[in-house]
């Protein structure tokens, strides 16, 4: 999953400014003060399943952030699995059917 989005700072002047300014820009439907970096790690701890490829800032200033975040591979794997099981237990269809007698009669 790749995210480009307005991350607020956790801390500091630009923290200090955001907030400030939340009064003015919430009418805009900007909420940008209630995004900050810490938001996005609590859910990265509580999803198992998923974890942190990249987070850079994007010029200019930094002002936007890319956010990069993947399935883990134990979870990528576990799909697989799940995936291959239900195809395996799927009903067979006529056009399965067909397939298969299409294969023996090329296989005489």
């Amino acid at each position: 999953m790749i995210i480009l989005t307005r991350v607020s700072a956790d801390a500091g002047m630009r923290r200090f400014i955001e907030q400030r300014l939340q009064p003015v820009v919430r009418p805009l439907g900007f909420r940008t003060a209630e995004f900050a970096w810490s938001r996005y790690a609590q859910w990265l701890a509580g999803a198992h399943r998923m974890e942190l490829v990249e987070r850079r800032p994007v010029p200019p200033l930094g002002h936007f952030s890319l956010v990069r975040i993947r399935k883990t591979a134990m979870a990528v794997a576990a799909d697989l699995r799940r995936l291959k099981f239900a195809w395996l237990r799927r009903p067979c269809t006529s056009c399965d059917i067909s397939m298969m007698s299409h294969r023996y009669i090329e296989s005489l």
